[in-house]
């Protein structure tokens, strides 16, 4: 199977479900999922839904079952591809109204003299899959700058969305510290959106944090209106390292990279994709980004890159991922503690360096929290308690919990 899924002992739901998600199939490929369809009954097919909704793949799902059913209509049952078209669809319009509201919220900081960057959702969509159908989203993603975050958030409630929390908020300087957007709730037509103001929350990489983002950026087009995004070489950084945060627990995050990167074909320059990653401490986290699209889904990559992947500390990282994700370990890890541990155990792994990893652990243990603002809105005279709060807060949560 592409990209080397041969060697590698994947279970056939996994494996079924990213071979739905290839750009191309090969024979044996399409053999091996009308195989897989026609050993399955009618809950193990409904499974199968619930298991592509959850790693946010559903709408290529779909795409795969339905051309192949065209081929051999007696091995796709029937109420199994209804049932599946039922929840694309739903996707589908969700997005295009996604969409068109992206589109208005845009223009309307637009109007305001307020630059601002969409990305993720649509814009990402779009650009990596050509289509605005093809990715689940749940939320709009944009981008402003730091400065301009409480005007956005006045213009947001006008727009009649209800803020995550009193947006006084954000006239805090530590709330914007510790954290890198927020959220806002339409109560018309329910859509999630997030303004953020940082791409990247961990204080360790403060380069990543400081990046200028705004002096370059492209434009993807939707539904004819040209709308900024991010430029594609942090876009793809941005996509490792989120990826990364999460243990890739979901294959839609590995299958962006994959459509990014062939999205551009050959005009990358991964020299200077390399020199930025390391200027912005995420070398190791792009390595593994693109080391997990190389490897299930065969995408292409120069000599160079190849090699800095096949080392064995890039290597070790991949397979463990791919472990987890087969055997499904992060999902069932039930407890938010024995979770969370888990991440900062593999996300320790990931940094650059010894002073990045020594950052890391310093942010993550004495490192006041967007949850230790939350709980009292303090005048910036005061916001050294946050961290005596912060010690309290942990004492309550993990030695006098029940």
């Amino acid at each position: 199977m592409a990209g080397g899924l041969d060697t590698i002992e994947l279970n056939d739901d996994l494996k079924l479900l990213i071979t739905c998600c290839q750009v191309e199939r090969s024979d044996a490929e399409t053999g091996f999922i009308l195989n897989y369809l026609s050993k399955k009954d009618e809950d193990q097919l409904l499974n199968l839904i619930s298991l592509s909704t959850r790693h946010g793949i559903l709408p290529l799902v779909y795409k795969a079952i339905k051309k192949i059913s065209t081929q051999d209509e007696n091995t796709v049952p029937a109420t199994f591809l209804t049932e599946l078209k039922a929840h694309y669809m739903s996707i589908s319009q969700r997005n295009m109204l996604m969409s068109a509201e992206l589109i208005r919220i845009m223009k309307l900081l637009e109007d305001n003299g307020i630059e601002a960057l969409a990305f993720k959702g649509p814009t990402l969509s779009q650009m990596a899959y050509g289509d605005i159908t093809l990715r689940q989203y749940s939320d709009l993603d944009i981008l402003v700058s730091e400065k301009n975050i409480y005007r956005v958030a006045q213009l947001m409630v006008n727009q009649n969305y209800e803020p995550m929390n009193s947006i006084e908020f954000l006239n805090n300087s530590a709330k914007l510290h510790v954290e890198k957007n927020y959220e806002f709730y339409g109560r018309k037509n329910g859509i999630k959106v997030e303004i953020h103001w940082r791409l990247i929350n961990t204080s360790f990489l403060k380069k990543f944090k400081n990046h200028d983002v705004f002096s370059k950026h492209d434009t993807v087009s939707i539904n004819n209106k040209p709308l900024p995004t991010l430029d594609t070489r942090i876009l793809l950084l941005y996509l490792c390292n989120h990826g990364a945060s999460h243990m890739w627990e979901r294959l839609e995050w590995i299958v962006d990279i994959d459509r990014i990167i062939k999205s551009k074909g050959d005009s990358w320059d991964w020299d200077e994709i390399l020199k930025l990653a390391s200027t912005l401490q995420s070398k190791t986290t792009l390595l593994l980004g693109i080391g997990l699209s190389k490897k299930l889904f065969n995408t292409k990559l120069p000599p160079q890159i190849e090699r800095q992947i096949h080392k064995q500390s890039i290597f070790t990282l991949i397979s463990f991922i791919l472990t987890t994700l087969n055997s499904d370990l992060i999902h069932q890890d039930h407890t938010s503690h024995k979770k969370n541990y888990k991440v900062f155990q593999f996300n320790l792994t990931l940094q650059d360096s010894l002073s990045t990893q020594t950052g890391f652990i310093i942010h993550t243990l004495f490192g006041y929290s967007d949850r230790d603002v939350m709980m009292v809105n303090l005048p910036k005279s005061l916001y050294f308690l946050y961290y005596p709060l912060r010690i309290i807060r942990i004492i309550k949560k993990y030695i006098f919990r029940k």
